[in-house]
């Protein structure tokens, strides 16, 4: 009977040591749970469950500029725009309804980004969690908020939108130009079928779109100037030079004949090799008859000096303007045109040009000269380009002077430069972007199916971009796409066809290439373990890669080969996952 007593004593002095070292305990961990939040980079915030807040960690003063004491007794909607309060209210009305209605075990699993305004005014974006604090049965008693600055990343997306919007303003501003050119814009190919044009072309010719497209020159001219016009481009192709007023005759899908004059330009990749040819036409039919007008009457000549908007001169054969249209005289800003030397106005770069052009006219040239010319602006801040056209002038049957009808080409200079400029290179990285890759690649195909040889294609996707970009951000996303260009192009050859073919996906067309596959796909692998040994990076460097075989016996199209070589890269990305190798 003692013993149970003194059982009962032990057993009853023991309780307050219990809950003494119960409540130690509790306090060490609070303790520690402050410790941790006061010295986390993330925001933790604690609300009453009517959204009063009890607790900020420190890093929430940093980042809004509020004293801890200020944000204990101020309230979110202080803190939001209405926009997002009212976004915050009805997702936490949403999400109350269901903790108070479901099993004590249940948790929220959605976050929510929140813009805040910070003590100076400044506007931040967070993503927050959240998570409900219960008691002892299971009733929720507070919430939990977890939230992290992801400002910087809002800024890098609207950019990214902003960066896009005005990349589409301006191709549709470039195809505005060209579509609201009076002359035709044209592209071909090296075997001079049409690859791009603008609407005065469709116009010129009668043609659609789609009837126009691929369609080569020999539709549109006939024998007479088939010859001529494979000339012209010939000459361009083996000198590199351009060529200016070259003249033919089109044939429109009616059957009749204008008479153009054109301009040729050698189109070239990035590596400098010809890809093509562009140009500008012009319909002259209109000015030939004039000119022929003008020379059966002077007084229709005058006629129509007058209100041409082109200049017309005319010199005599020591070069001294004899007559001078108001376009001319508006163009060189004074009146006095006329016994002046016009070699004077022209720029000294192109004297020469006009002295051997008046001494084939002193010789009886019977023929019209075409050539480009430019003076100095009026204002000298500038060149004034112009089409020249000079013709013979002759008083009975000898050379007497020289008709210049001359056309302001500077805006269509500047289009031009503008049009060599679109580029078909990915800006950020230095490759070939999707349209040039592919235009290239279908040229290597073709000459593959022609010489019988096989070409390998890569599919290479860079793993784990979007990781990059979320945990270091775009600038560094944009940073390793630089770096996987740098290594591709140290693994390859320079003939080979090397495209960023948008975010992460990379292109390879390896060609005259008899090297084994997994010789490349070695070289590859080393030259990426070297990047990642030797790099400053805080992560690695990965690719999932697919090689497809072009086979000139089997042909397809480039579409076909570049998703054959996606497939397998999927196939290798979906085991290195299973195989736990892919960053995560």
């Amino acid at each position: 009977m003692k013993k149970n007593v003194k059982k009962r004593e032990s057993h009853t002095l023991m309780k307050p040591r219990m809950r003494k070292k119960a409540e130690l305990l509790l306090k060490e961990s609070e303790e520690l749970y402050h410790l941790l939040a006061d010295h986390m980079k993330d925001q933790v915030w604690l609300f009453d469950l009517n959204l009063n807040i009890k607790y900020i960690s420190p890093s929430v003063e940093k980042l809004t500029g509020y004293s801890l004491d200020e944000l204990r007794n101020n309230t979110l909607k202080k803190l939001m725009t209405k926009t997002y309060f009212d976004k915050a209210i009805k997702f936490f009305s949403t999400e109350m309804s269901k903790v108070l209605a479901e099993p004590a075990d249940y948790i929220l699993k959605r976050s929510l980004e929140l813009e805040l305004c910070c003590r100076d005014g400044c506007m931040i974006w967070t993503e927050n969690t959240f998570s409900f604090i219960r008691d002892e049965n299971g009733k929720p008693i507070s919430i939990l908020c977890e939230g992290r600055d992801i400002t910087d990343r809002r800024r890098a997306e609207k950019a990214l939108r902003e960066s896009e919007a005005r990349h589409r303003r301006s191709e549709e501003r470039y195809r505005n130009i060209l579509d609201n050119m009076e002359e035709a814009y044209y592209e071909v190919d090296l075997k001079g079928n049409l690859t791009f044009f603008n609407t005065t072309a469709m116009t010129n010719l009668g043609y659609s779109n789609d009837e126009m497209m691929g369609m080569n020159f020999r539709k549109y001219v006939d024998k007479d100037n088939e010859h001529k016009v494979f000339e012209a481009f010939h000459r361009v192709f083996i000198t590199g030079e351009s060529s200016k007023g070259v003249d033919w005759e089109l044939i429109s899908k009616t059957g009749e004949k204008k008479s153009i004059e054109s301009s040729i330009s050698l189109m070239r990749d990035a590596k400098g090799n010809p890809v093509g040819f562009r140009g500008i036409i012009r319909d002259i039919t209109e000015r030939k008859q004039a000119e022929e007008a003008l020379r059966e009457s002077e007084i229709k000549f005058r006629s129509l000096n007058d209100t041409a908007q082109d200049v017309i001169l005319t010199i005599d054969m020591e070069g001294i303007i004899t007559y001078a249209n108001p376009a001319a005289a508006a163009m060189a800003g004074r009146n006095d045109l006329v016994g002046r030397a016009l070699k004077d106005f022209i720029s000294p770069d192109v004297v020469n040009q006009h002295l051997a052009m008046l001494d084939k006219h002193r010789r009886g040239f019977t023929g019209t000269m075409s050539y480009e010319s430019k003076i100095p602006d009026r204002h000298n801040v500038g060149l004034i380009y112009f089409d020249v056209k000079s013709s013979t002038l002759f008083y009975h049957g000898k050379p007497s002077g020289v008709l210049i009808i001359a056309r302001d080409l500077t805006e269509r200079k500047r289009t031009e430069e503008q049009i060599r400029l679109m580029a078909i290179v990915d800006t950020l990285t230095g490759l070939f972007n999707r349209r040039g890759f592919i235009t290239l690649a279908e040229q290597q195909l073709k000459t593959a199916f022609r010489t019988e040889k096989k070409l390998l294609l890569f599919f290479i996707d860079l793993d784990g971009l979007k990781l990059i970009n979320d945990t270091y951000g775009h600038e560094e996303g944009d940073r390793v796409l630089q770096k996987t260009s740098m290594i591709l192009r140290q693994t390859f050859r320079e003939s080979d066809i090397i495209g960023r073919l948008g975010g992460d996906e990379f292109a390879i067309l390896v060609v005259d290439s008899d090297e084994l596959q997994k010789n490349m796909m070695k070289r590859l692998k080393a030259r990426i373990k070297e990047e990642n040994t030797a790099s400053d990076i805080s992560y690695p460097i990965s690719m999932s890669i697919g090689v497809a075989e072009y086979d000139p016996s089997r042909p397809c199209l480039v579409e076909e080969l570049m998703f054959e070589a996606d497939r397998l890269m999927y196939i290798q990305k979906k085991k290195k996952k299973q195989a736990g190798e892919y960053p995560v």
